[in-house]
């Protein structure tokens, strides 16, 4: 079972990755933030094994929100998805130590293939 977190700071995005993601057996989505604060504590706080990050939130970059999350866990796979996909954004992603990368545009087959193939 994969623990999976979200982080976006749209709640109608982080309802409907929850829903998508509730209909497979092997996720199970163990909580959600809005921003930089909530990520860092619920990260600390719930363990998951994967997150979901959208690199544009209110007051954080994404990147450098990658790096401090991976600062608190090591072992956290992190995939960004993200509505801003570009080849220099995915460079920084993977620089940041992000695993995988999805556009919100490509839809739930290329979402799962991403949280698949980090793990």
């Amino acid at each position: 079972m994969i623990k999976l977190m979200i982080i976006d700071d749209q709640a109608s995005t982080r309802t409907g990755v929850r829903m998508l993601l509730d209909l497979d057996p092997d996720i199970h989505v163990v909580g959600e933030a809005a921003n930089r604060e909530e990520a860092l504590a619920r990260v600390e706080s719930l363990h998951p094994d994967l997150v979901l990050l959208d690199l544009a939130l209110p007051g954080a970059d994404g990147i450098e929100l990658a790096r401090e999350l991976l600062a608190l866990a090591p072992a956290l796979a992190i995939v960004i998805l993200t509505l801003h996909d570009t080849p220099a954004n995915r460079a920084r992603a993977a620089q940041a130590g992000a695993v995988a990368f999805a556009g919100k545009h490509e839809g739930s087959p290329a979402l799962l293939a991403a949280i698949r193939s980090a793990l």
